[in-house]
């Protein structure tokens, strides 16, 4: 009966393995389509907001004296257009503290809209702010375009006829890699998978035993008193014990052996 429970450890070993590998699969989908953190987005269009901003900031206020406020705005706008397409990032004006919509290089948001999202204060890097004397009032966040997650870093560029201006860097929520994901949670994650399949083969390994005991003890008896009514010496009554199937062996046994002992 050995190999009745070595099929059984390793049938359970094999519903062990499937159900780890199903929970791994489940939980590499749930990671890779994570949301990345957004630092390394903020750090990005930081950078792009040091550069591009500030050349925007010294262009507007050298135009905005000669032009209307529509002129100016409008000549921003264009130039916001040429930005955004060299950098690669969509670029708001936004009219603080209300947060107006200006301009939208990517014309989703039309001007006079509110950009409605999750706002703070933000810390600009101080590797970023090398050989820069001034300080920026900046800020960060998020929102939802057409159900798109955009985060941005908005920086404070220019004052025109009183009001304040900041330009907002917006490039769309990445998603964590699955390389990205593994590094965050491996070390939390292998310990747990580990003690898991460790318990699960242990547990198999009782449940094997458990279970052919209860299946090959009864057919052990049974078997036993067969080779005794080969053997010539007399028929015996088997315990009727264990699963429905090896009962019906016992019963058929016994029917066997009362008819042969007649």
């Amino acid at each position: 009966m050995k190999g009745l429970r070595g099929r059984l450890f390793f049938s359970y070993l094999l519903l062990l393995l499937i159900t780890l590998g199903a929970f791994a699969f489940a939980l590499i989908v749930l990671l890779n389509t994570r949301p990345a953190p957004p630092q390394a987005s903020y750090q990005r269009l930081a950078t792009i907001a040091l550069t591009s901003g500030l050349r925007d900031m010294t262009w507007v206020r050298r135009i905005a004296p000669a032009l209307s406020l529509q002129q100016s705005l409008r000549t921003i706008g264009d130039r916001l257009d040429d930005e955004a397409e060299q950098q690669g990032v969509r670029i708001m004006l936004v009219g603080m503290p209300n947060r107006i919509v200006l301009h939208d290089s990517a014309g989703r948001l039309q001007p006079g809209e509110q950009l409605r999202g999750n706002f703070e204060n933000y810390i600009i890097p101080a590797q970023l702010l090398r050989n820069l004397i001034a300080q920026f009032r900046a800020l960060v966040g998020s929102y939802f375009d057409d159900g798109e997650e955009w985060v941005f870093v908005g920086l404070e560029s220019f004052m025109l006829r009183g009001e304040t201006y900041y330009l907002f860097y917006a490039e769309p929520r990445q998603r964590q890699s699955l390389q990205d994901a593994l590094s965050e949670f491996g070390t939390e994650l292998l310990p747990v998978i580990g003690q898991a399949a460790l318990s699960g083969l242990i547990v198999a390994a009782l449940l094997a035993v458990v279970i052919s005991r209860s299946i090959a003890r009864p057919l052990q008896t049974v078997a036993e008193a067969a080779a005794k009514v080969v053997s010539g010496q007399g028929t015996h009554q088997v315990p009727v014990e264990g699963p429905h199937e090896v009962r019906a062996v016992a019963e058929a046994f016994n029917k066997m052996a009362a008819e042969v002992q007649q």
